[in-house]
């Protein structure tokens, strides 16, 4: 007997539920989340952390260059990435 097992799959318990906007931001981005506690990691394209927040609902990031960035956003355990770019 053959067992297969999807490894690509997602668990739907395993969905963090975060708002991040606007796309494009300018120098404030807004998060809306189910959690009260939360941690924000900012890279650049590159891959460097600009910057780390923690529950802050508005992000402010009129000192941030344009261009793509990447926000990798975790609580309780659980962290999802989102892309957003700054004009």
């Amino acid at each position: 007997m053959t067992q297969i097992i999807d490894a690509l799959s997602i668990d739907e318990s395993t969905h963090i539920d975060f708002s991040i906007y606007p796309n494009p931001f300018r120098d404030v981005l807004t998060i809306e989340s189910q959690f009260a506690e939360f941690d924000v990691k900012l890279f650049d394209i590159f891959g460097k952390q600009v910057a780390q927040f923690q529950n802050q609902a508005q992000i402010e990031t009129s000192n941030l260059a344009s261009g793509l960035y990447f926000l990798n956003v975790s609580s309780e355990g659980l962290q999802e990435t989102f892309k957003r770019v700054k004009h």
